[in-house]
């Protein structure tokens, strides 16, 4: 088994590295990386290995930012302090979810997920090998700090030399354009953004919002229609939405349906 290991604090990289070495002593570390620019610069010069065990804060930016940058095709296991992002994380490749302090019980579960379901042939989509009791245990804290929401509530963007502050209740889609990201409003406002759409997914509330390609990061009151496409995908009519078609990536149809059926 070769493994890339992301992961920015040394002590908690040589932690985790004896715990994987522990589990099996010839698994390989391809590299110990720290940053998204890192891993992306991996990816695009390396063939994929086998799993790839990703912290989710590093040092220049949230990990989910890399698959907006790069295709990642191997299963992932997501390490982190912060228990919010768990629903996020089984959406991007994530066949486990480990809280830190990671003790090896915990990692050598995650590591027996995968050899029994990539290992052994018989693979499923992520969203079927995930023990969704886990991940109901995962966001009961989440739940319990309804108070203090992790997700953000206003997004401060350009209208031209202005600054705005925009309600997230009053967005109903982040995009991509020409490698510039944007927002439009319910009152058919256009503004841009700084952060990427990885980095506002992880910022807005998967209840409201789904990542419907690279492109689109669709609330659920911006659909106007759901029509069949090719090969069992969906087209997406959004409001005021008169660009190109908004298609459902094949790999997130499941994952789709099962956010608009909760």
């Amino acid at each position: 088994m070769k493994i890339l290991m992301v992961e920015d604090e040394p002590l908690a990289a040589a932690h985790l590295q004896s715990l994987v070495h522990r589990y099996e002593s010839h698994i390989e570390i391809l590299a110990r990386l720290e940053s998204v620019r890192e891993v992306v610069a991996y990816f695009q010069q390396h063939p994929s290995p086998d799993l790839l065990l990703l912290d989710i804060h590093l040092a220049d930016g949230l990990s989910f930012a890399i698959f907006d940058q790069v295709q990642v095709e191997c299963p992932v296991i997501f390490t982190t302090a912060y228990d919010e992002y768990a629903l996020r994380a089984f959406r991007s490749n994530g066949i486990d979810y480990l809280l830190k302090p990671i003790g090896y019980e915990d990692l050598a579960q995650a590591l027996d997920r995968y050899v029994n379901w990539f290992q052994k042939g018989q693979q499923l989509p992520p969203y079927q090998v995930i023990d969704m009791e886990v991940l109901q245990q995962l966001m009961k804290p989440a739940t319990l700090k309804e108070e203090k929401s992790p997700f953000k509530t206003r997004f401060l963007a350009k209208k031209g030399e202005q600054l705005v502050s925009v309600p997230t209740d009053d967005i109903l889609y982040f995009y991509s354009e020409d490698k510039v990201t944007l927002f439009k409003t319910k009152d058919q406002r256009r503004f841009i953004i700084e952060p990427t759409l990885g980095e506002i997914e992880a910022q807005v509330s998967p209840q409201d919002f789904f990542r419907v390609n690279r492109g689109f990061l669709v609330r659920f009151e911006a659909i106007e229609e759901i029509l069949a496409f090719s090969n069992r995908r969906y087209r997406l009519s959004l409001k005021h939405h008169a660009g190109e078609e908004v298609l459902v990536a094949r790999e997130k149809v499941a994952a789709f349906k099962e956010w608009l059926d909760r």
